[in-house]
Formats: structure tokens, sequence, C-alpha cells
């Protein structure tokens, strides 16, 4: 009886179909295309686009993780190349002022580039396509107000 409650909870977590890199892949690939992006899977076989907002063009990537498939992780990258210690200290007060005002939004420094990342926990791994538009206008408020602060 007890075997049979268990297996019945773990059941109830189970995401809705198989999710190998090619599946999560798949899944990412035919809903972007289907929003309109062009995509490629890089050699990490995470899934890139482009993004334009405003006058600029944002290099962004879905992360497949099968290990983790009903974590949903959207990064843009290497917004804001940091030329200076000056410099460097101004961004990170920017993406502070960014991390402070804005939900789910991540912004962070890595290899002297500021990154964006929305990240999220969900309980089926289709989930994403839901909240897809908001994180696309919330990227864009962060790109917008990362550029103010900027200023």
């Amino acid at each position: 009886m007890m075997a049979s409650l268990l297996l019945s909870l773990s059941l109830l977590g189970a995401p809705a179909f198989a999710t190998t890199e090619a599946s999560l892949q798949q899944e990412y690939q035919t809903f972007l295309q289907g929003k309109g992006y062009t995509t490629t899977v890089d050699s990490d076989g995470d899934i890139r686009f482009q993004h334009t907002h405003n006058q600029y063009t944002l290099n962004l990537f879905v992360e497949t993780n099968e290990q983790d498939p009903t974590f949903f992780r959207m990064a843009v990258y290497n917004i804001w190349p940091i030329e200076s210690a000056a410099e460097r200290v101004k961004v990170l007060e920017a993406c502070n002022v960014v991390n402070d005002a804005l939900k789910v939004v991540k912004m962070y420094v890595t290899n002297d580039n500021v990154w964006i990342a929305i990240e999220l926990y969900s309980p089926n791994v289709t989930d994403y396509r839901a909240i897809f538009d908001r994180s696309m206008r919330t990227i864009d408020d962060a790109v917008d107000r990362f550029v103010a602060a900027m200023k």
C-alpha cells in the first residue's frame, strides 16, 4: 500500500513527455520558431535566438537541462562589455538597481560582460509557454533600466 502511494505521488510531478536533451531542444525550438524567432543549437546544446528591443539586438539562449527539465532559464548574454575598473563599479550598481526593481530578473557580470537571466521553477516542462511573453517584456524592461542607470 505504501509503495503504491509513493509511486502515485511521484507520478504527480512527472513531466508530460520524455525529457532528453533532444526533446527539450525540440520543444524550445518549436515554440520559439512559432513566435517568429530563428533558432540555433549551440555547442552546449542550448537554444540561441535574437530579439530586437528598441534599437538593441539582444542575443539570448534558453538552457536545456535534462537533469532539471522543469527549471527554465532564458539569458541575454554579453549586453555590456566592462572596459575599466571604474565602469565595473557603475555596472554593478546598475545591475543592483535592476535586480531590486524587477521580479524574476538576475543581472550579473561574467567574464567582464553583463548578462540578464530569467530563472524559475515550474511544475511542468511546458509551463514556460504561459510566461514567455511576460518574461520577454521583463527582459526589455531590464535593458531599459540598466541603460538608464549607466547614463
